[in-house]
């Protein structure tokens, strides 16, 4: 009997999976046969050497390799201080012969696998409730999935081509600006211990997991920067990978802009008319011109791409690369003499379509606050050790928060409930709650304050609650006497990178698109601890891990979380289309960060995250996570019809326009009070 139930499962699996590739599961589906065979003759010309069903099988192992360090992480925060070193141990040798199984199995057995893991953490000793609740979701799920219909990401642009009489209709040369992390590293020359990895990735491919295992330090090494120049070690050189393929996939199991290359594809773009535009995303923005003359070097493929096609182009970017486009808007038109592109005034008006921001945190992101400090976000601090050795590496590198006190100090998004707002540390009734005040950016919640060797620790710590202001002015200082000169900090920019102090190009005819995801606990506000450590080898400040979850203070894993994309808060995603770039009428004054009244369209995507069979790392076709955003069905037809010079209107299902109102009013309060 067991084995029949089995069988079934195995069957009922294979089956679902077999469905969602097909892309035509849904039987309430109104697509004609043409359009369903269409679709189908598409996963043929997907960009992978592999078949459709050896890159699900990937995807399953990937999602095996997701639970095993969820597990992990439950295990680590939940028992930390119950579970002994023997136990820890067991644990990890067994997550690494299931993963190593995994590679083994297809998705009808991969049960006996994780019961493996369930069956170890069978201890007293141990809560893996969390864990628990998250397997039987995915249970559950597993047994429901079905969904794969005009839904699926799959097949928006071969839908949209034949909605269209003529199926070549590709209309603005398009660029897609990678964002933090997701443009592919190749070794061009390295020490000896890294001499096999010549001209591979050793950062966006299988070959960065293959470098890691066979020689972290090396690894490591590698992919540091020297922290002085913020350029090159010497005697290594990585370089960004070139075209589509250092950008569509991070590894083969987590696709990156893979489903907007090919439903742009479907609507007749090829590499003759879009571009991925890769970078060392290590690098600042002066570096990356300095070294690599990357800014220079777009501008003038935009140039050629626009002669040559005789539309006005489309730059999407997506993340940290949403940011960077502005930056790059900016630059183009700044004359040579100032270190700018020397385009001219005119430049952006003359060559660009739309401005396409996707999931930009425009005014950075909290957690690189963290980061910064520690070396930590709620990510790491679930997956210490672990996600601490990959954050280590590359935290100077992340998107400052900007806006000031004015903006963050209003904690206008963060999320307490119904009828209830914050103050100071805490969520309060409305009614009883009084005039605003400034929010902490971050909190020490410990009372003992250690004495350090530097001035510098000792100026942090002896400081129990820290303004955005406070926290920005400190990095200023912690990063000039740990990564060198003045070049690697953002005031070397002026305000080049600043949306709120830098306008967008008098450009009439620009469109300015933000599109980002809605739904989704986000980083906000920070609870630290101090304490002893030995230089180099640990760090001052750690996120509080005694606090516990409050989940009606939206309080997580030491930090306070509010409305986002699960990455970058709503205010970061949404506050400049919504009220900094705003248009204004024509008898109005003009808005100076919007100087050439340019059209802004705000367009949110709710999120409905759902497990999916084939696709276990990810949510799913109406996931608006940040990442998945490039694969949300919705988000993916707006992006086409821009492209194709359509029009896309704006849609709010957010509280950014209360959002907005509230920092208006915080900063008609702090005028008035400068005025008095």
């Amino acid at each position: 009997m067991a084995k029949d139930k089995k069988k079934d499962k195995k069957k009922t699996a294979s089956s679902t999976a077999a469905a969602a590739d097909d892309g035509t599961a849904d039987s309430g589906s109104n697509m004609k046969k043409e359009e369903q065979k269409s679709a189908s003759s598409a996963s043929t010309t997907d960009t992978s050497s592999s078949s459709s069903g050896k890159q699900s099988n990937m995807a399953v192992y990937g999602g095996i390799l997701v639970a095993v360090l969820a597990v992990l992480a439950a295990v680590v925060y939940q028992s930390s201080r119950n579970i002994s070193p023997e136990q820890m141990e067991l644990i990890s040798t067994t997550a690494s012969t299931t993963v190593a199984q995994a590679q083994q199995v297809v998705l009808g057995n991969y049960q006996h696998y994780f019961g493996n893991i369930l069956e170890l953490l069978d201890d007293p000793g141990i809560n893996t409730t969390r864990f628990r609740e998250t397997w039987n979701n995915i249970q559950t799920s597993i047994r429901t999935a079905s969904e794969s219909s005009s839904k699926s990401s799959a097949i928006i642009g071969h839908r949209m081509a034949l909605e269209r009489v003529d199926t070549t209709i590709a209309r603005h040369p398009v660029f897609m600006v990678p964002g933090f992390v997701t443009s592919g590293l190749e070794l061009w020359e390295g020490h000896d211990c890294a001499v096999a990895f010549f001209r591979r990735k050793i950062w966006g491919s299988l070959e960065t997991f293959r470098s890691f295992a066979q020689d972290s330090e090396c690894w490591k090494q590698h992919l540091s920067l020297d922290p002085i120049t913020g350029l090159d070690p010497d005697g290594i050189r990585l370089r960004p990978s070139q075209g589509f393929e250092s950008a569509d996939f991070w590894t083969s199991a987590f696709w990156v802009w893979d489903r907007v290359i090919r439903n742009l594809a479907a609507v007749g773009y090829d590499g003759s008319n879009m571009d991925m535009v890769s970078y060392d995303w290590r690098l600042s923005y002066p570096l990356m011109q300095q070294r690599d003359g990357h800014f220079s070097k777009l501008k003038t493929k935009i140039e050629s791409f626009v002669d040559f096609s005789g539309k006005k182009a489309v730059i999407m970017g997506h993340s940290m690369g949403a940011p960077k486009v502005f930056f790059f808007l900016v630059w183009v038109g700044k004359p040579k003499e100032e270190g700018g592109g020397g385009g001219g005034d005119d430049w952006v008006e003359r060559y660009i379509h739309a401005y396409v921001d996707l999931a930009g945190p425009l005014l950075g992101i909290p957690k690189a606050a963290s980061a910064l400090l520690s070396g930590e976000m709620k990510d790491t601090n679930m997956l210490n050790p672990v996600g601490s050795l990959i954050e280590g590496t590359y935290e100077w590198q992340l998107d400052e928060p900007g806006g000031g006190d004015d903006i963050w100090g209003v904690a206008a998004d963060v999320n307490c409930g119904p009828n209830k707002v914050l103050r100071g540390n805490h969520c309060v009734d409305k009614q009883s709650a009084g005039e605003p005040t400034l929010t902490p950016f971050l909190t020490f919640t410990d009372t003992e304050v250690p004495q350090y060797e530097s001035p510098l620790v000792n100026k942090f710590a002896a400081k129990a609650t820290w303004s955005f202001k406070d926290v920005m002015e400190y990095l200023s200082e912690w990063k000039q006497g740990h990564h060198g000169p003045e070049s690697l900090t953002t005031e070397s920019l002026g305000d080049w990178n600043d949306p709120t102090k830098s306008g967008l190009p008098f450009a009439p005819s620009l469109n300015v698109y933000c599109m980002y995801g809605v739904g989704l606990p986000t980083e906000r506000i920070f609870h630290y601890r101090r304490q002893e450590f030995v230089d180099g080898e640990d760090v001052p400040f750690v996120m509080n891990d005694t606090i516990k979850d409050d989940p009606s203070e939206s309080l997580m894993w030491s930090v306070r979380t509010a409305i986002g994309d699960g990455t970058v808060p709503l205010v970061s995603l949404g506050y400049m289309c919504a009220e900094g770039w705003k248009q204004v009428s024509k008898e109005a004054e003009a808005n100076p960060l919007n100087p050439g009244n340019s059209r802004i369209v705000t367009r949110e995507y709710e999120h409905r995250g759902s497990f999916q069979v084939d696709d276990p790392m990810r949510q799913g076709p109406e996931s608006s996570e940040h990442c998945d955003l490039l694969g949300n069905y919705e988000a993916l037809e707006d992006m086409i019809k821009i492209a194709l010079g359509e029009t896309v209107e704006p849609r709010i299902v957010s509280n950014i326009e209360e959002i907005t109102e509230q920092v208006r009013a915080n900063k008609r309060r702090r005028q008035l009070e400068e005025s008095k």
